[in-house]
């Protein structure tokens, strides 16, 4: 198992959409459920500083899906609430896990954040030029009942990595996920004590 053997590992979302693929893609990886803590929202409110430091507590490795979310009703309903408790929930887990010293934090964004009008397929230079699309970003504070209320089509353009490093996909998605985290165990993973690298 190498990379994983033995560590810890702080899920939070892990029963959502994304998080639920990480924890089935971590298993086939050898990764016992024992190793993963996924506390739900139910039983661990992140907002609260004090449930943070509680949930990196002993851990290796922290993963940090959560969000609060509630469809577009609700993102118009309560915007100013789920900015609030989606920016808090993250400073606080990266925050708690710094100050616990854990090996490895990764944060998980979302495609919401790019703007409403951004050209298709997304690239990664667009993400600032302008508001999210309204009913469906909680990063958002403002509600304009005048705009049009579509959702964009989503796509990802990657001739910016094929410009800059020479990156050029030559096989499947779930196939390249695979060998990239592979590789990643092997190579990056190790700092040459043979522990993760911190983040």
């Amino acid at each position: 198992m190498g990379f994983w053997e033995g560590k810890n590992i702080l899920i939070t979302g892990g029963a959502g959409f994304p998080g639920s693929a990480i924890v089935e893609q971590l298993q086939k990886r050898g990764v016992e459920r024992e190793q993963l803590s996924i506390p739900r929202s139910r039983d661990l409110d992140l907002r609260k500083w004090e449930n943070c430091q509680k949930a990196v507590e002993g851990k290796d490795i922290v993963i940090h899906l959560a969000a609060k979310v509630g469809g577009i009703g609700f993102n118009q309903k309560y915007p100013a609430d789920l900015f609030f408790d989606n920016a808090i929930m993250g400073i606080q887990i990266i925050e708690a896990a710094r100050q616990a010293g854990v090996g490895k934090c990764v944060v998980l964004g979302t495609v919401c954040a790019y703007p409403k009008f951004t050209p298709v397929p997304f690239r990664e230079e667009n993400l600032w030029n302008g508001y999210p699309e309204e009913t469906n970003a909680p990063y958002g504070l403002f509600w304009d009942p005048t705009r049009p209320d579509r959702q964009p089509r989503r796509g990802l353009d990657v001739s910016r990595a094929e410009r800059e490093f020479g990156f050029r996909a030559e096989v499947p998605f779930e196939e390249g996920l695979k060998r990239t985290i592979e590789w990643y165990q092997e190579t990056l993973g190790k700092n040459g004590t043979g522990e993760p690298d911190h983040c």
